[in-house]
């Protein structure tokens, strides 16, 4: 749901070296494992633009008054963004927790071949389904997989 803290993480993410590549759609490529996002901007809500300007500072003065939907929208080149595919080298379930504490943890295999057809959806098609579980078993057997948990989210930016 909204203000749970999907855009502040991926902010802060972009701030602590990680490269963004698509906040809500991404295509993967089953036999390369190569990703390329669909966003062309991100919105940020109100409370998170100080997360944003302390992120990436040059952002201040170039995205005031590009609004939609009382977001200030950030093309995804000023993240850093790439515009060709890249390889697919970890997957990383969120997992919002307020009562543990924030931080990487391990995560096994079943939990990721889990967020991965969460995130997949429910193919209607055999081939669909055949194709989704070939690309999920490729995911978790060649990339590293780790779960972020969401603690109580700190509006001071650190």
């Amino acid at each position: 749901p909204s203000g749970r803290g999907k855009t502040t993480t991926l902010l802060r993410a972009v701030r602590a070296g990680w490269l963004p590549v698509a906040e809500d759609v991404c295509w993967l490529s089953p036999g390369t494992l190569e990703v390329v996002g669909s966003d062309t901007t991100v919105g940020v809500r109100t409370p998170s633009l100080a997360v944003l300007h302390n992120a990436l500072p040059t952002t201040r003065e170039r995205v005031q008054g590009i609004r939609a939907n009382s977001k200030v929208l950030v093309p995804w080149h000023e993240l850093g963004a790439p515009s060709d595919p890249v390889k697919v080298t970890h997957v990383v379930e969120l997992r919002h927790g307020p009562e543990e504490e924030a931080g990487l943890a391990e995560s096994t295999a079943l939990r990721t071949v889990m967020a991965l057809y969460e995130a997949g959806g429910i193919p209607r098609l055999d081939q669909a389904r055949t194709a989704l579980a070939s690309a999920i078993g490729r995911l978790v057997h060649g990339t590293q997989s780790a779960t972020l948990i969401l603690g109580g989210i700190d509006l001071s930016f650190p």
